[in-house]
């Protein structure tokens, strides 16, 4: 791959991180290192602790039945902000805030992983597809 055509597809990437269903995002490091936010997550970028995201996915070769059940994870998005997980997988993981104000998409991409997070009145299940697309393109 040359290196025009890897920033061209780093753009996209970008711009699809930009879109109205992700009010803000990251991507981390596996070992908790924030690499790159956005919106809502940069601006309390270095008061969060990723290290309970970034411990989710453990190793290449975990199964779904070895992944026990996640962690209470909690963002500080103007406030500290607790997350009910609804899906867990060796790839993925959605929740939900109280009272559905926020939602929470995160996967593990190639050296690490993408945490998005959205807003009404964007619907979960579109955020939850639109970050899926981000994700399977890096996965390539």
């Amino acid at each position: 791959m040359n290196i025009s055509y890897a920033m061209m597809e780093f753009q996209e990437f970008i711009t699809h991180l930009s879109s109205p269903s992700i009010a803000g995002s990251a991507v981390l490091l596996r070992t908790g290192a924030c690499v790159y936010s956005s919106g809502v997550l940069s601006q309390h970028e270095g008061r969060q602790n990723w290290m309970p995201i970034a411990n989710l996915f453990p190793s290449d070769a975990i199964k779904k039945q070895d992944l026990g059940s996640p962690p209470q994870l909690v963002l500080n998005v103007e406030e500290y902000i607790k997350f009910t997980t609804f899906y867990y997988s060796e790839h993925s993981l959605y929740a939900t805030s109280a009272g559905r104000l926020y939602g929470l998409v995160i996967c593990r991409i190639p050296l690490g992983i993408l945490v998005c997070l959205t807003q009404p009145p964007i619907p979960m299940s579109n955020a939850v597809a639109a970050v899926e697309h981000i994700a399977s393109k890096l996965r390539i």
